[in-house]
């Protein structure tokens, strides 16, 4: 299995701009900041939270990056970020449905939501067949 250094290896490999700030270097794909410290020390974090910080990528997220590479780690970060979406849009629609609301506007991004699943597993089936 890979380490986190082939992570940042495959990212200098790979076409993705990388960017320097006062920490090291890092890159951003998919919503995945994936840096490299002066140290050493490598970081996949996600930065779609609801905090104004990043979090780091749960233990199974980071499996995914090191099993498969980034591309795969980050389209599956995406997919599990929407999917949580989507659950809980879905329980937003089913309470007001009930209270009568007008639910237009949410049927209307969840339509949105699940094209963004479509078109995420449609990336990942081109990352299975270039392979």
């Amino acid at each position: 299995m890979r380490r986190l250094e082939n992570i940042w290896e495959e990212v200098v490999a790979s076409k993705l701009r990388i960017q320097k700030d006062t920490y090291g270097e890092f890159v951003i794909y998919e919503g995945v900041k994936i840096q490299r410290l002066h140290d050493g020390t490598i970081r996949v974090l996600n930065t779609r939270t609801k905090d104004e910080y990043y979090t780091h990528v749960d233990a199974l997220q980071l499996l995914r990056f090191l099993r498969r590479g980034i591309y795969y780690g980050a389209y599956m970060l995406t997919l599990d970020v929407l999917e949580e979406k989507l659950e809980h849009l879905n329980k937003q629609i089913q309470r007001k449905n009930i209270r009568g609301y007008n639910m237009d506007k949410k049927k209307a991004r969840r339509s949105d939501i699940m094209t963004k699943i479509k078109e995420t597993y449609d990336k990942l089936k081109q990352l299975n067949y270039n392979k």
